[in-house]
């Protein structure tokens, strides 16, 4: 008797559980592949920045960058992206210098909708230099904080305001830290990954 009644309220509680956890899942409403176009900001130091204040460790280079690229989200919270940067060095213009360097890259994270259609996502990148200061290197890059974005139609906007610190390791130099922001916009070009 004690196992039937336990079976007849547990059954009914897990299934709400599971069915409230569904509910909550909103990560299928970001699904599909998107050309993005990112506008990024850098300040970037070989020592780093001390905390809280960001104060540079060593000197500092400022880097604008011109991103496209395409973001492929799976529906499951991951995602990938490719693509290909131009960077402009403000203070790298005199002779001799490399005031303009090239890169192609591939990212992999993660990302969470909320109910809003809002969202928020973590990436860590790899990638090849082409020209540039840094040439015919290779370079991993990992931290960079929480970007947030709001999904519109079939179009989704992405930005990172807040001061957050990126590691960059390059294959020849070691490490550089950037603290940088970006602003991104996104069109759907594909419905599911698999199209």
């Amino acid at each position: 008797m004690r196992s039937t009644y336990l079976i007849s309220f547990v059954l009914p509680v897990s299934l709400l559980l599971i069915s409230l956890a569904d509910a909550q899942d909103f990560n299928g409403k970001l699904q599909g592949e998107y050309a993005v176009t990112t506008t990024r900001i850098c300040a970037q130091s070989q020592a780093g920045f001390a905390p809280p204040a960001l104060q540079a460790l060593s000197p500092t280079s400022l880097q604008t960058s011109i991103i496209e690229s395409v973001q492929t989200f799976n529906g499951d919270g991951t995602f990938t992206s490719a693509g290909r940067a131009m960077a402009l060095f403000a203070n790298q213009a005199g002779v001799g210098q490399f005031p303009i360097a090239e890169q192609v890259f591939t990212c992999s994270g993660t990302y969470q909708v909320n109910e809003d259609n809002t969202f928020s996502q973590q990436e860590s990148c790899a990638g090849s230099i082409l020209t540039g200061p840094t040439a015919n290197q290779t370079f991993t890059s990992t931290g960079g904080g929480v970007a947030t974005g709001r999904i519109h139609d079939k179009m989704i906007f992405i930005k990172n305001t807040t001061a957050s610190l990126t590691t960059f390791t390059f294959s020849a130099i070691g490490p550089f830290t950037r603290i940088c922001g970006f602003s991104a916009t996104g069109v759907k070009i594909k419905n599911k990954p698999e199209d």
